[in-house]
């Protein structure tokens, strides 16, 4: 799986990014990102979003429109 918790990922390094939706009460909407570490090596960052009971909702909305905006994701 190649899972990473790496606080920071370069831009330039990012692979791919991919808007995974809430199951409503059963999950929370999430970013996973595909990008290269600093041996080249593929990887994978879960990036979780506030759930219902932080208004999740409408942060969700804001990150999305964020990574739209700046080209992460389409």
């Amino acid at each position: 799986m190649n899972y990473s918790a790496t606080p920071i990922i370069e831009r330039n390094k990012i692979k791919n990014a991919k808007f995974i939706d809430a199951k409503y009460g059963a999950t929370r909407s999430r970013f996973e990102v595909l990008f290269a570490d600093e041996k080249g090596k593929i990887k994978t960052r879960i990036i979780l979003l506030p759930g219902s009971l932080n208004d999740g909702e409408e942060e969700t909305k804001k990150a999305l429109e964020i990574m739209k905006n700046e080209k992460i994701i389409r």
